[in-house]
């Protein structure tokens, strides 16, 4: 539990079986399968590699409601980059403060089964290479926007756990009603189930003062940091 509500956590992906390929997951739906399956006999979720079936050992998970709100940034404007998550206050709020979700929500034993990941994120202000801040590890992050913009035109991001590859409809940039966050009554101030806006991780490549997150209707946006939206953490999850 989460305050006074329950925590349920969404598999978006599984591990690919690549120990190269630091930690990327493939998609997970049911329709899915030619590439993994869920063994009952073994309770183990497995992928096909040119080895034949192997086990699975890491799932990425969302939480399936807006926990908290919370704005992108609150200062640092004329710090650089003033809108890359490992600055921001969205992750001191997931991570490193000593009242961080990660700090508060799980036990030193869950804790143990939360890998630490370092990823790919966007944030090309003012010609700032992204890679000079992507040496942080993150416990708990948010989902990567799938795209984009650069002097107007729209570009695939080149961010790790994108929007984009679990859902992958996001990939056209239309509402889509499977990208509409639900808050929890705690997040939303008492309206239990809510709609609401929430934050992805990418900063916007030509604005420092903005970031990339979703809309209500399901619509991916680029947003003033100072406004305040759900977060809808994610994490991997040791399962081997």
């Amino acid at each position: 539990f989460y305050n006074v509500e329950p925590m349920r956590w969404i598999v978006l992906g599984v591990s690919d079986g690549n120990p190269k390929s630091d930690g990327n997951h493939i998609l997970f739906t049911s329709g899915n399968t030619d590439n993994w399956r869920y063994n009952e006999a073994t309770k183990k979720f497995e992928i096909k590699n040119d080895n034949g079936w192997i086990d699975v050992d890491e799932v990425l998970v969302l939480s399936e409601y807006g926990l908290l709100r919370s704005i992108y940034q609150a200062s640092g404007y004329d710090e650089s980059p003033y809108n890359h998550f490992s600055e921001s206050d969205i992750n001191k709020i997931l991570n490193t403060n000593a009242d961080s979700l990660y700090n508060t929500m799980f036990t030193d034993n869950q804790k143990e089964k939360i890998l630490s990941k370092k990823m790919e994120i966007t944030s090309y202000y003012q010609n700032l290479e992204s890679k000079k801040h992507n040496a942080t590890s993150y416990n708990m992050f948010l989902l990567g926007s799938n795209r984009n913009y650069n002097n107007g035109d729209i570009n695939n991001a080149t961010d790790s756990y994108n929007l984009g590859t679990y859902f992958t409809s996001a990939n056209t940039g239309s509402n889509q009603s499977n990208l509409v966050a639900k808050e929890t009554a705690y997040s939303s101030g008492g309206t239990q189930n809510s709609a609401s806006y929430w934050w992805l991780r990418s900063g916007n490549v030509d604005y420092a003062d903005y970031a990339m997150g979703v809309s209500s209707s399901g619509l991916c946006i680029t947003s003033y940091v100072l406004n305040s939206y759900a977060l809808l953490p994610a994490f991997v999850l040791d399962i081997g």
